[in-house]
């Protein structure tokens, strides 16, 4: 609880966007979900979509918004 993650695409139904920061706020096993906390809102996913979000440990404002651009 409280790690750091970082939204990873855009996801517009939860109006969360590619390089966003939060923190997970709670996990719910029963109903295989995960509330992440973003400024003051919290956005709930379902296990399924936890694809859509990395650890964010060691970001650094060097991080690029847009990945399309690196090389492959």
């Amino acid at each position: 609880m409280r790690d750091k993650v970082i939204q990873t695409e855009n996801n517009y139904d939860k109006d969360v966007f590619n390089g966003d920061i939060g923190q997970i706020a709670k996990i719910d096993p029963l109903e295989r979900e995960v509330t992440i906390r973003f400024d003051q809102r919290e956005v709930v996913y379902d296990y399924g979509e936890l694809d859509e979000i990395a650890l964010a440990y060691a970001i650094t404002i060097h991080n690029p918004r847009d990945r399309s651009f690196l090389p492959s």
